[in-house]
C-alpha cells in the first residue's frame, strides 16, 4: 500500500510517500513561500523522483491540527480533494500526535506544542506503552505559565515544538528535543494514517483548531467595543 503523508500545520511543509512500512521519500521545506504555492510543486517533485503518479497512491494521511489555521485549511482541503478525485481513503491525523510520534520511542513523557499566539500554546502529552503511542491528556490551549506547571507535573519530559523557545527557565525535568525531531514529519503522518486505516478509522478529514482565529477574536473585540460605546 502506497501512502501519501502531508503536513502543513506549521511554518514548515512536509510531504512523504511510504510503501507499507518502507519510507520511499520525504521532502520538507521551511521557506518564505506560502504552503499554497509550495505544496503541489513539492509533491509533484517527490512523486517524480520516486517515478510515481498520484494514481499510484492508495491512501492519504494529512495533519488536521491544531496549528497554523491557514496551513491546516490548505493541507486538509488538498488531501480531501485528491482523495475524492482518486476515490481512495483519507485519514486525518492530529498534528500534536504526529509530532510526538516523530520523536520516536522513549521512556520520557513527550510533550508536543505549537504556538497559539498571545503567549499560549497548543498542547498534549504522550507516552509510549508497549511500543504504542498513548495520549495522556486531551488536546488543549494553555497559557505559558500553565504549560510550565504542566511540565513540572511529569517526571521526565521530552519537549517538542515551539515551547522549546520559551525564554523563561524551563523546569529541570525538561529536556529539549533535538532539532531534527522537534516538529512534524510527513513520514510520521504516513505511519499513523496506516495505523488508523487498519483500524477502520477513515473518512473526510476535518480541521481541528481548538481556538478562534485571530481575525475572529479581533472582530469580536471590535463589536464588543461598538456595543459598549452605544
Amino acid at each position: 500500500m502506497k501512502i501519501l503523508g502531508i503536513d502543513t500545520s506549521s511554518s514548515s511543509l512536509s510531504v512523504a510517500v511510504m510503501d507499507d512500512d518502507l519510507l520511499k521519500g520525504e521532502f520538507t521545506l521551511n521557506h518564505k513561500l506560502t504552503h499554497s504555492e509550495q505544496m503541489m510543486p513539492l509533491l509533484d517533485s517527490l512523486l517524480s523522483h520516486l517515478e510515481l503518479k498520484m494514481s499510484d497512491i492508495d491512501l492519504i494521511g494529512v495533519s488536521v491540527g491544531p496549528g497554523s489555521f491557514t496551513g491546516i485549511r490548505i493541507g486538509v482541503a488538498a488531501a480531501n480533494a485528491m482523495a475524492m478525485a482518486l476515490d481512495i481513503p483519507v485519514v486525518g491525523i492530529s498534528s500534536l500526535e504526529a509530532m510526538a510520534y516523530t520523536a520516536g520511542e522513549t521512556a520520557y513523557t513527550i510533550v508536543s506544542t505549537f504556538d497559539a499566539q498571545r503567549d499560549r500554546f497548543y498542547f498534549n502529552a504522550y507516552r509510549f506503552e508497549n511500543s504504542e503511542l498513548k495520549a495522556l491528556e486531551t488536546e488543549d490551549v494553555l497559557e505559558k505559565e500553565d504549560l510550565i506547571k504542566k511540565l513540572e507535573s511529569y517526571d521526565k519530559v521530552l519537549l517538542l515544538g515551539d515551547a522549546v523557545f520559551i525564554n523563561e527557565e524551563l523546569p529541570l525535568n525538561v529536556k529539549k528535543a533535538k532539532r531534527a525531531v522537534r516538529y512534524v514529519r510527513a513520514s510520521s503522518v504516513c505511519e499513523l494514517a496506516h495505523r488508523d486505516y487498519l483500524l477502520g478509522k477513515t473518512g473526510f478529514a476535518v480541521p481541528v483548531y481548538l481556538r478562534k482565529s485571530q481575525a475572529e477574536i479581533q472582530f469580536e473585540e471590535r463589536m464588543s467595543k461598538e456595543v459598549n460605546n452605544g
